[in-house]
This record gives structure tokens, C-alpha cells and sequence, in this order.
């Protein structure tokens, strides 16, 4: 499953990033501290796309609103919060990623993408 995912601009995010499509890789697991939620999802960028030195490849999704689900974003679409998985961190579905190795990136709107 393709999506897109348009940045916001100023304080939410890069704001000079064209939208990316992404892959949807599965679900990865917050670390079990307060203020992480239970499951994120992992997209790596269709086309890896250059940000400051380095490539985003990798992103960590999750709804930003209550009462938009991972289902329903993956679905439906909707607003979410996006972090980046920093350079040289390795994440697999279904796995537990730990809080240094993702940097909180942007609040991006995501749209399911027809393939």
C-alpha cells in the first residue's frame, strides 16, 4: 500500500519538502514511556528525498487527532504527526524503536495513493 504525505509548513514541519510517496512497511512499537503511544507506521520514502545532509528514507507515522486510527489513515487518509528515522538507525515491522532513533519531523497530511 502507497500513500502520500504532504508537510506542513512553518512550526509543523520542513515546509520546503515537495509531497513524498511512501510505502507502508507494517507497524512498529513506541518505547513504553509516557507520552509514546502503542504502534506507529512505517513508511520508507517510494524516492528517498535529501533534508539537510542527509536522505529521508525512513518515517514513523502516527494519527494526530483523536479518533483517527492507523487502520483509518491507512484507509482513509487523514492528519498525522511524522518523525524521521535518524541516519544509521536500522527499524524492521514489529519491532520496538527506541526515542533517539527518531527525531520528531512534521505534521504532514497523509492521502492513500491508487497504484
Amino acid at each position: 500500500m502507497r500513500l502520500r504525505v504532504s508537510f506542513a509548513d512553518g512550526a509543523y514541519g520542513p515546509g520546503d519538502l515537495d509531497p513524498v510517496l511512501v510505502e507502508n512497511l507494517g507497524e512498529v512499537f513506541g518505547p513504553e514511556l509516557p507520552n509514546w503511544r502503542g504502534a506507529y507506521m512505517l513508511v520508507r520514502c517510494v524516492t528517498p528525498v535529501a533534508f539537510r545532509g542527509s536522505l529521508l528514507e525512513l518515517l514513523i507515522v502516527a494519527p494526530r487527532y483523536s479518533g483517527v486510527t492507523l487502520p483509518s489513515l491507512r484507509s482513509d487518509g487523514g492528519i498525522a504527526g511524522v518523525a524521521r528515522v535518524l541516519p544509521g538507525s536500522v527499524l524492521a515491522a514489529v519491532q520496538h524503536f527506541r526515542p533517539e532513533s527518531v527525531e520528531d519531523f512534521a505534521v504532514a497530511s497523509v492521502t492513500p495513493e491508487e497504484v
